[in-house]
């Protein structure tokens, strides 16, 4: 008897895709953790400190790590990357200290950058990646050394129809050993590469498939000794004026935040980082530690910040329970899920931090939370 293989092999396949899923989730947690404490870390050391860089490395590469992270739990579950309006050249600039690691001491590293460039909208996530695989691809071609040129500009261009079409432009111009016909012809097929073992061939891939899925196109100009350059022409955003921040009142930094997260490292985390901000705290593990520290609690909680998934009672039937008896009583929830917290916002209207998200970002949520309180 012939036995087919297939549904054992989709089983196999979905069964691994669904641990290195978890895997990706678990790690994004424990980035999290990293980048917080150096967040930390640098706010208490001096800039002139010999250890305030080093800490400063550290937390831009965990940084990177954890947007790659969630990027790939998106991908794997399917949904689109999330788009918004960035700045190419912050972008360019934020990740200067890790592009001079990646290229190494024997690469010099200049930034030209235009001094008011459009905005693009797309994911951030995915302009650190063109722009880090064009930089390793640049180092790749100076085995000795050279110059490698990141540059920002705006560019219009007018069409046979008069219409003109405005593009933000990144180029990556090397010193390096240049290309012959052949190679360029092949430069973006998935795992072509001239670098033997020591490249996978999917660097390039991965750019062009980005820009070319953000509406953009990519020209090559290189020949053998010459140099190679790379203009990555990426359409202009319009940018939407953003609504001004409503100022705190001081009478809502004195106030008593119930914190729930069953995540130890990070329950911690969070609850240093509320103290720093002068919150007076209620610490609780789970959804039914939460319920019942409440109960027994003498002062009135005005603020709820909770894990949607927690291992009991969820953290929006915690924040419904609690409301029963304080209607107005303000929630902010958190989420490793993106369509957790996707769904969750919608049918509740209650701020969802999507993890790993910065301190800053946990302060805002947290400020805006009791502002709307205050001012209600």
């Amino acid at each position: 008897m012939t036995v087919d293989p297939t549904p054992q092999s989709s089983c196999d396949q979905g069964t691994v895709a669904s641990l290195a899923l978890g895997v990706a989730h678990d790690f994004k947690n424990l980035l999290f953790i990293i980048t917080a404490h150096c967040h930390r870390v640098l706010q208490a050391t001096a800039v002139d400190d010999p250890r305030h860089a080093s800490v400063e490395a550290i937390k831009t590469a965990s940084d990177r790590a954890l947007a790659l992270t969630a990027h790939l739990l998106e991908a794997g579950r399917g949904a689109e990357p999330p788009v918004r309006h960035v700045d190419l050249n912050a972008i360019v600039g934020g990740l200067e200290g890790l592009l001079r690691c990646i290229v190494g001491p024997h690469v010099r590293l200049v930034l030209d950058l235009q001094k008011d460039p459009w905005p693009l909208r797309m994911n951030q996530t995915q302009i650190e990646q063109v722009i880090m695989n064009l930089a390793t691809n640049a180092r790749d071609a100076m085995p000795d050394g050279g110059t490698l040129v990141l540059a920002t500009d705006n560019e219009r261009l007018v069409a046979g129809d008069g219409r003109s079409r405005d593009a933000v432009v990144l180029t990556a111009r090397d010193t390096g050993r240049g290309m012959t016909p052949d190679v360029q012809a092949r430069l973006f097929e998935p795992y072509f590469t001239t670098k033997g073992g020591r490249g996978t061939g999917i660097g390039l891939a991965t750019v062009n498939a980005i820009v070319l899925a953000n509406g953009g196109h990519i020209d090559v100009a290189s020949e053998p000794g010459a140099g190679t350059t790379f203009r990555v022409r990426l359409p202009r955003a319009v940018q939407a004026a953003s609504p001004a921040a409503r100022p705190l009142p001081q009478s809502a930094l004195q106030r008593r935040v119930l914190l729930v997260e069953d995540e130890p490292a990070i329950r911690a985390l969070l609850a240093q980082c509320l103290e720093a901000e002068g919150y007076d705290l209620v610490l609780a593990g789970s959804g039914a530690e939460a319920l019942s520290l409440c109960m027994e609690t003498e002062h009135a909680i005005d603020l709820v910040v909770a894990d949607l998934n927690l291992p009991d009672v969820l953290g929006s039937e915690v924040a419904s329970r609690l409301r029963s008896r304080t209607p107005d009583l303000p929630v902010v929830f958190m989420s490793g899920s993106l369509d957790t917290a996707t769904q969750v916002a919608e049918v509740t209207r209650i701020p969802v931090l999507t993890k790993p998200f910065s301190l800053a970002e946990f302060n805002r949520a947290v400020r805006g939370a009791l502002g709307t309180r205050t001012a209600a």
